[in-house]
């Protein structure tokens, strides 16, 4: 669900964007767009640096300190700090494979049959044609004809795909991935041929 959300974030900030540019220019648009990652790189710069680097390049007390500024006051943070060692340990202690090892640990069944599914969801989602409707939803909605207005058609996209990104998290956690996948292929190729 973790992972998911920044399908939602992704799909609450085109539902924004479209509703901003129904009302405002474009450049306004990317003014207050602007403010987001202003406010994220500000905010970054508040946290404490990663007590999982911290302990990497030996800085236990920091490490502590950074952890109890994540965790709260109240929070027993010794226990993490061991467990974060002892994994620093264990990847110190492992011996630097060769470029043949590596090599043939990429070329290992168990690490090639992932990385091709994940290489097959990519291309599926790119030729999916989703950013070619999201970048150009106005226009197309404008030169399809349609009665309805092109501005309020975009927002209605954008809510739909907002509200079936949430639904599709929810049913992820119920039917998993595979059957969803199935249908998505399926659902998007036939809109696209709609489209078409």
């Amino acid at each position: 669900m973790l992972t998911a959300l920044s399908s939602v974030s992704l799909s609450l900030g085109v539902l924004i964007q479209y509703t901003l540019g129904a009302f405002l220019t474009w450049n306004v648009v990317s003014a207050i767009s602007c403010v987001v990652p202003v406010v994220a790189m500000i905010g970054m710069c508040t946290l404490p640096e990663t007590p999982n680097y911290l302990i990497a390049h030996q800085k236990p007390e920091k490490a502590r300190e950074s952890l109890a500024k994540l965790r709260g006051s109240s929070y027993n943070v010794q226990n993490e700090i061991n467990q974060l060692q002892d994994f620093a340990n264990k990847i110190n202690a492992k011996k630097q494979m060769t470029m043949k090892e590596t090599m043939q640990a990429l070329l290992a069944p168990s690490c090639l049959k992932p990385f091709c599914i994940l290489t097959v969801y990519f291309m599926l989602y790119q030729f999916s044609g989703v950013n070619t409707i999201t970048f150009y939803a106005v226009e197309i909605f404008k030169d399809s004809g349609a009665q309805m207005d092109k501005n309020q058609a975009t927002i209605i996209l954008g809510a739909l795909r907002f509200f079936f990104t949430i639904v599709g998290c929810v049913a992820l956690r119920r039917c998993g991935r595979r059957p969803l996948s199935f249908i998505s292929g399926v659902g998007c190729a036939i809109t696209m041929l709609g489209l078409g």
